[in-house]
């Protein structure tokens, strides 16, 4: 079964399970101790957790997860339980969905809560769309790491496309906050992961900054507007240290990765064009990398918690780069309701493996890019060259001068005829 917050139950869902679900999220709404979307996000992992725990499966469960995480996040949800007696009423429904689904199924509809619920208040920094998850994990995970980290996991969207490739050995994630922290480690609980998963609450750009040159592969999404403090801003020194969030992970996750390695990182157009830090941040990123591609994505792919226009930066560690790919994905179709197109991602994903210039590709030596401030909001050639130029037929001048002039004598010979 697969379940997709934003584009309902498929597959074998029956009625009963999207009953329960609906129910479940209904009792969540209602429950007048919870204040807000946060709030219900925490309590379904925590009446998940507290089901698993008295059904004897959490042992089997998380086998494969650090139990330091496992202890960290048992104690966070099961301290914050509500007390209302709506509680048993909850329980009751998640006790039925694990009885009457796969453990499996089970994390797919947790998954499919979380998304719902995120994207009903201000918790985009929780979500990430698993359409696009998905694509950048089979991505990064192409040359078969031993081990994928996303130091900004939230609820374990990448690490678990990841999982679902079968083509890593291990992951790790790591997240600053409690609540998601806690949320991530009952969502690979509840995937069953297969191979060793370590989830650790903290920054994730100290943990960058302490795992230089040794990682595999990165994927992730940092939280854009946000900021760090004196310490972490110039954890990497001063020519590239930074008020922005989002610009210390780029610097991180380049610096992390082994000669080989691969990151693919979602960053809003800022890093892209920026001067200053920003222009040095690239200066490091080419040098560091043997290829480069910014996939340029749609807008309002994370509406409704940002407009910003996003990207991702795709780096392959090394050195050499002669220049970067660009390769701007085409919005879904007007009749569908959200902006990503599987079918296009797809596309995306098997271009990224053979990469070729087309209507969508194109790429830009270093020159090139040097001469332009070494920006990264590119447009396609194509396109630009569309803007520049104007429909018009200058082999008509002529006619069209000829045909004023005579409008003009004829005007001229009227006033004449008639006015003198």
């Amino acid at each position: 079964m697969i379940v997709d917050s934003r584009q309902g139950f498929q597959g074998d869902s029956s009625r009963r399970l999207r009953a329960d679900v609906w129910r479940l999220q209904n009792i969540l709404r209602r429950d007048p101790a919870l204040d807000g979307d946060a709030d219900r996000l925490r309590e379904f992992a925590s009446l998940t957790w507290a089901c698993l725990d008295r059904s004897g499966l959490l042992t089997s469960l998380v086998k494969n997860i650090d139990p330091s995480a496992i202890e960290l996040a048992s104690d966070f949800l099961t301290s914050r339980i509500s007390l209302q007696t709506i509680k048993s009423e909850a329980l009751d429904v998640v006790g039925r969905l694990l009885k009457n689904a796969s453990v499996s199924t089970v994390g797919d509809v947790y998954e499919a809560i979380l998304g719902d619920l995120s994207a009903a208040g201000n918790y985009g920094e929780f979500y990430t769309p698993r359409l696009l998850t998905r694509t950048l994990a089979t991505v990064a995970t192409m040359q078969r790491p031993d081990e994928v980290v996303d130091p900004a996991c939230g609820t374990g969207g990448f690490l678990l496309s990841a999982l679902s490739t079968g083509l890593v050995g291990a992951v790790v994630g790591v997240e600053k906050k409690p609540l998601p922290f806690s949320l991530c480690v009952a969502n690979l609980a509840l995937h069953e992961a297969a191979v060793p998963c370590s989830v650790v609450l903290g920054n994730g750009i100290e943990f960058l900054a302490s795992r230089e040159a040794s990682i595999d592969a990165i994927v992730t999404n940092p939280p854009f507007g946000a900021s760090e403090d004196e310490k972490v801003r110039r954890i990497f020194g001063k020519g590239l240290s930074s008020s922005e969030t989002v610009d210390l992970f780029i610097v991180g996750c380049v610096r992390s990765l082994r000669e080989g390695g691969m990151a693919a990182i979602v960053v809003p157009d800022g890093p892209l064009y920026g001067t200053n830090v920003r222009r040095r941040i690239r200066e490091y990123v080419f040098e560091s990398s043997a290829r480069l591609t910014i996939l340029r994505l749609p807008s309002q792919v994370f509406a409704p918690y940002t407009l910003i226009k996003t990207n991702v930066i795709i780096i392959e560690k090394g050195s050499g780069a002669s220049g970067a790919w660009f390769y701007s994905l085409p919005p879904a179709e007007e009749s569908q309701r959200y902006p990503l197109s599987p079918r296009e991602l797809t596309a995306f994903t098997d271009w990224y493996a053979a990469p070729t210039e087309n209507g969508h590709a194109w790429f830009e030596d270093t020159g090139t890019l040097e001469r332009n401030e070494l920006r990264l909001d590119r447009v396609h050639p194509e396109k630009l060259m569309a803007r520049r130029t104007l429909d018009f037929d200058y082999s008509r001048v002529d006619s069209v001068q000829s045909d004023i002039s005579a409008s003009h004598n004829a005007v001229e010979s009227w006033i004449r005829e008639n006015l003198s």
